[in-house]
């Protein structure tokens, strides 16, 4: 509502942005204060914006996504210092072993499977599959975990998610670009009426919907 009420009033566009900032971080600090959970207020709150002031603030999403990229640099960087640094003598084979099926049955297969009906190539399932989500939401899950259990139970759980994120980072660092351009390339040369090559309209909180 306050941001249909500042695009109605004229106010500039950097002031809107900022101000999307402004209500993620007031929403996460409220539910805290109630003793709630922040990151499930704060992305709550993304859905009421994105439901609500999406339309009427179309530019409030450049500042936004320009942020989140510098924030997730800096998050990396906190991570390899602060986590990783410390804990990179705490690895076993059981944690390496768990780290490599996390990153290839655990979630490649799920993925194939729900991709079944989807008329795309085998080698995009397995693609989608293995540069899925990743690095962030466990950094994420293993403090909020770590934080509630302080115990040998919380340390393990860290030294996990620490070890099984640097395992990301170097896995799909380096496979990235050369994989990308070979299923690119694949693509291109391959039927016109492939299930990969149909259009889809872009989400509409992509900031391509945005220019």
């Amino acid at each position: 509502m306050l941001h249909r009420r500042a695009s109605a009033h004229q106010v500039e566009g950097v002031y809107r942005q900022l101000a999307t900032i402004a209500m993620a971080a007031a929403a996460f600090a409220g539910a805290e204060v109630l003793g709630g959970n922040g990151f499930i207020a704060a992305f709550v709150a993304g859905l009421a914006f994105a439901r609500v002031a999406a339309n009427e603030c179309k530019d409030v999403q450049d500042f936004t996504e320009d942020e989140a990229e510098l924030l997730t640099a800096i998050t990396f960087l906190i991570f390899g210092a602060v986590l990783a640094g410390p804990r990179l003598g705490n690895l076993t084979w059981e944690i390496a072993l768990y780290g490599v099926l996390s990153l290839t049955l655990v979630r490649i297969v799920p993925v194939v499977i729900s991709m079944i009906g989807s008329g795309t190539r085998y080698e995009t399932r397995v693609f989608f599959g293995w540069f899925g989500p990743r690095g962030l939401a466990s950094i994420l899950f293993a403090l909020v975990a770590f934080e509630d259990l302080h115990n040998s139970t919380g340390e393990l759980i860290m030294d996990i998610a620490v070890w099984t994120v640097l395992f990301s980072i170097f896995a799909h660092g380096m496979t990235a670009s050369p994989w990308a351009g070979r299923l690119g390339r694949k693509l291109e040369s391959g039927p016109a009426d492939m299930a990969e090559m149909e259009e889809v309209p872009e989400l509409p909180t992509r900031r391509g919907m945005m220019q």
